[in-house]
Protein backbone atom coordinates (compact mmCIF):
# COMPACT_ATOMS: atom_id res chain seq x y z
CA UNK A 1 0.00 0.00 0.00
CA UNK A 2 1.54 3.07 -1.15
CA UNK A 3 2.24 5.89 1.96
CA UNK A 4 -0.75 8.86 1.50
CA UNK A 5 0.43 12.19 1.11
CA UNK A 6 0.22 13.98 4.94
CA UNK A 7 0.55 17.63 3.62
CA UNK A 8 1.51 20.59 6.15
CA UNK A 9 -2.88 21.49 6.58
CA UNK A 10 -2.61 17.69 8.02
CA UNK A 11 -0.93 18.61 10.49
CA UNK A 12 -2.11 22.31 10.90
CA UNK A 13 -5.86 20.70 11.17
CA UNK A 14 -4.24 18.34 14.30
CA UNK A 15 -2.82 21.56 16.03
CA UNK A 16 -5.96 23.33 15.46
CA UNK A 17 -8.12 20.03 17.04
CA UNK A 18 -5.85 19.95 19.80
CA UNK A 19 -5.76 23.59 20.56
CA UNK A 20 -10.11 23.25 20.67
CA UNK A 21 -9.87 20.04 22.25
CA UNK A 22 -6.69 18.57 24.14
CA UNK A 23 -8.46 16.24 25.99
CA UNK A 24 -10.04 14.68 23.14
CA UNK A 25 -6.46 14.60 20.76
CA UNK A 26 -3.86 14.82 23.41
CA UNK A 27 -0.94 15.81 21.17
CA UNK A 28 0.32 18.19 18.89
CA UNK A 29 1.25 16.25 15.93
CA UNK A 30 0.32 13.01 14.89
CA UNK A 31 2.33 10.02 15.78
CA UNK A 32 5.33 9.29 13.95
CA UNK A 33 5.53 6.51 11.11
CA UNK A 34 8.24 4.79 13.77
CA UNK A 35 5.52 5.16 16.55
CA UNK A 36 2.85 3.82 14.06
CA UNK A 37 5.16 0.20 13.32
CA UNK A 38 6.32 -0.29 17.16
CA UNK A 39 2.38 -0.36 18.12
CA UNK A 40 1.28 -3.07 15.31
CA UNK A 41 4.47 -5.24 15.71
CA UNK A 42 4.67 -8.16 16.59
CA UNK A 43 0.74 -9.13 16.28
CA UNK A 44 0.46 -11.97 14.11
CA UNK A 45 -2.89 -11.70 12.44
CA UNK A 46 -5.18 -13.87 10.31
CA UNK A 47 -7.87 -14.08 7.73
CA UNK A 48 -10.87 -13.86 10.47
CA UNK A 49 -9.45 -11.73 13.01
CA UNK A 50 -10.70 -8.29 13.98
CA UNK A 51 -8.30 -4.75 14.76
CA UNK A 52 -9.97 -1.80 16.19
CA UNK A 53 -7.84 1.30 16.70
CA UNK A 54 -9.34 3.54 18.86
CA UNK A 55 -8.67 7.56 17.86
CA UNK A 56 -6.96 7.09 14.12
CA UNK A 57 -6.44 11.29 13.85
CA UNK A 58 -4.94 11.22 10.40
CA UNK A 59 -4.10 7.87 10.19
CA UNK A 60 0.02 6.89 10.51
CA UNK A 61 -1.35 3.88 12.64
CA UNK A 62 -4.08 2.89 10.01
CA UNK A 63 -1.45 2.86 7.14
CA UNK A 64 0.48 0.61 9.46
CA UNK A 65 -1.93 -1.46 10.23
CA UNK A 66 -3.19 -1.89 6.96
CA UNK A 67 0.15 -2.69 5.89
CA UNK A 68 0.08 -5.51 8.39
CA UNK A 69 -3.04 -6.90 7.92
CA UNK A 70 -3.66 -10.19 5.82
CA UNK A 71 -6.38 -10.29 3.61
CA UNK A 72 -9.76 -11.22 5.18
CA UNK A 73 -8.89 -9.52 8.59
CA UNK A 74 -11.59 -7.07 9.68
CA UNK A 75 -10.82 -3.56 10.52
CA UNK A 76 -12.41 -0.84 12.38
CA UNK A 77 -10.95 2.30 13.53
CA UNK A 78 -13.63 4.72 16.02
CA UNK A 79 -12.80 8.56 15.95
CA UNK A 80 -14.62 11.25 17.75
CA UNK A 81 -13.57 14.18 15.85
CA UNK A 82 -15.60 15.16 13.03
CA UNK A 83 -13.21 16.24 11.06
CA UNK A 84 -10.37 13.36 11.33
CA UNK A 85 -13.16 11.14 10.79
CA UNK A 86 -14.32 12.71 7.53
CA UNK A 87 -10.91 12.86 6.47
CA UNK A 88 -9.94 9.10 7.34
CA UNK A 89 -12.78 7.71 5.38
CA UNK A 90 -11.13 9.67 2.42
CA UNK A 91 -7.66 8.59 2.80
CA UNK A 92 -8.83 4.80 3.73
CA UNK A 93 -11.84 3.94 1.49
CA UNK A 94 -11.51 0.22 2.19
CA UNK A 95 -11.04 0.22 5.75
CA UNK A 96 -14.49 1.09 8.15
CA UNK A 97 -14.70 4.08 10.36
CA UNK A 98 -17.58 5.13 12.50
CA UNK A 99 -17.25 8.26 14.26
CA UNK A 100 -17.81 8.01 18.22
CA UNK A 101 -16.49 7.19 21.85
CA UNK A 102 -14.03 4.18 22.55
CA UNK A 103 -16.05 3.20 25.32
CA UNK A 104 -18.89 2.18 23.05
CA UNK A 105 -16.30 -0.62 21.04
CA UNK A 106 -18.91 -3.20 22.62
CA UNK A 107 -21.57 -2.31 20.40
CA UNK A 108 -19.67 -1.25 17.36
CA UNK A 109 -18.53 -4.69 16.57
CA UNK A 110 -21.90 -6.16 17.21
CA UNK A 111 -23.72 -4.03 15.20
CA UNK A 112 -21.71 -5.56 12.28
CA UNK A 113 -21.51 -9.12 13.91
CA UNK A 114 -17.70 -8.94 14.36
CA UNK A 115 -16.10 -11.48 17.02
CA UNK A 116 -13.93 -9.58 19.95
CA UNK A 117 -10.80 -8.37 18.61
CA UNK A 118 -7.38 -9.91 18.09
CA UNK A 119 -5.49 -6.45 18.60
CA UNK A 120 -6.86 -3.10 19.87
CA UNK A 121 -4.39 -0.04 19.16
CA UNK A 122 -5.24 3.47 20.70
CA UNK A 123 -3.72 6.79 20.36
CA UNK A 124 -6.09 8.25 23.21
CA UNK A 125 -4.61 10.15 25.61
CA UNK A 126 -5.76 8.34 28.38
CA UNK A 127 -3.72 10.19 31.47
CA UNK A 128 -5.80 13.40 30.11
CA UNK A 129 -9.41 12.35 30.42
CA UNK A 130 -11.93 12.27 33.23
CA UNK A 131 -11.25 8.83 35.25
CA UNK A 132 -14.81 7.64 34.86
CA UNK A 133 -14.75 7.82 31.06
CA UNK A 134 -11.24 5.96 30.95
CA UNK A 135 -12.24 3.33 33.43
CA UNK A 136 -14.98 2.78 31.17
CA UNK A 137 -12.98 2.44 27.96
CA UNK A 138 -10.49 -0.04 29.95
CA UNK A 139 -13.40 -2.58 30.92
CA UNK A 140 -15.49 -1.89 27.62
CA UNK A 141 -11.41 -2.73 26.13
CA UNK A 142 -11.08 -5.73 28.09
CA UNK A 143 -14.07 -7.46 27.41
CA UNK A 144 -13.81 -6.22 23.32
CA UNK A 145 -11.05 -8.13 23.31
CA UNK A 146 -10.58 -12.47 22.76
CA UNK A 147 -8.59 -14.26 25.47
CA UNK A 148 -5.48 -14.35 23.04
CA UNK A 149 -6.49 -10.59 22.40
CA UNK A 150 -3.18 -7.40 22.75
CA UNK A 151 -4.04 -3.95 23.57
CA UNK A 152 -1.41 -1.66 23.04
CA UNK A 153 -1.31 2.02 23.97
CA UNK A 154 1.65 4.69 23.95
CA UNK A 155 2.71 7.25 26.70
CA UNK A 156 5.19 9.95 26.30
CA UNK A 157 8.13 9.54 27.55
CA UNK A 158 8.02 13.18 29.29
CA UNK A 159 4.90 12.63 30.83
CA UNK A 160 5.28 8.82 32.08
CA UNK A 161 6.04 9.66 35.42
CA UNK A 162 2.90 11.82 36.10
CA UNK A 163 0.35 11.10 38.27
CA UNK A 164 -2.05 10.84 36.36
CA UNK A 165 0.10 8.47 33.77
CA UNK A 166 0.49 5.68 36.97
CA UNK A 167 -3.53 5.91 37.86
CA UNK A 168 -3.76 5.04 34.29
CA UNK A 169 -1.40 2.01 34.10
CA UNK A 170 -2.86 1.13 38.24
CA UNK A 171 -6.31 0.73 36.13
CA UNK A 172 -5.01 -1.04 33.07
CA UNK A 173 -3.17 -3.41 35.91
CA UNK A 174 -6.41 -4.05 37.80
CA UNK A 175 -7.74 -5.05 34.59
CA UNK A 176 -5.33 -7.43 32.58
CA UNK A 177 -2.91 -10.19 33.83
CA UNK A 178 0.60 -8.94 31.40
CA UNK A 179 2.16 -5.83 31.04
CA UNK A 180 5.27 -4.75 29.02
CA UNK A 181 6.53 -1.73 28.22
CA UNK A 182 8.77 -0.77 24.95
CA UNK A 183 12.46 0.83 24.59
CA UNK A 184 12.02 4.49 23.79
CA UNK A 185 10.96 5.08 20.13
CA UNK A 186 12.60 8.28 19.61
CA UNK A 187 11.78 9.09 16.47
CA UNK A 188 8.76 10.31 17.00
CA UNK A 189 7.08 13.88 18.46
CA UNK A 190 7.45 13.71 21.36
CA UNK A 191 9.57 10.43 22.10
CA UNK A 192 7.17 7.64 23.96
CA UNK A 193 6.94 3.93 24.98
CA UNK A 194 4.84 1.95 23.38
CA UNK A 195 2.47 -0.11 26.22
CA UNK A 196 1.41 -3.80 25.64
CA UNK A 197 -1.35 -5.52 27.95
CA UNK A 198 -2.88 -8.86 27.54
CA UNK A 199 -5.57 -10.72 29.31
Amino acid sequence: MSQPKHPLRDKLHFLATFLRRPFHVGSLWPSSRRLAEAMVAGVPLEAGDVVVEYGPGTGPMTLALARCMPEGVRFLGIEREAGFFDLLKKRFPHLEFVQGSAEDVESYLAARNLPPAKLIVSGLPFAAMPMELQDRIVGATKRALREDGVFRTFAYMHAYGSQRAKQFRECMQRQFGTFQRSSPVLRNMPPAYVLTYRH
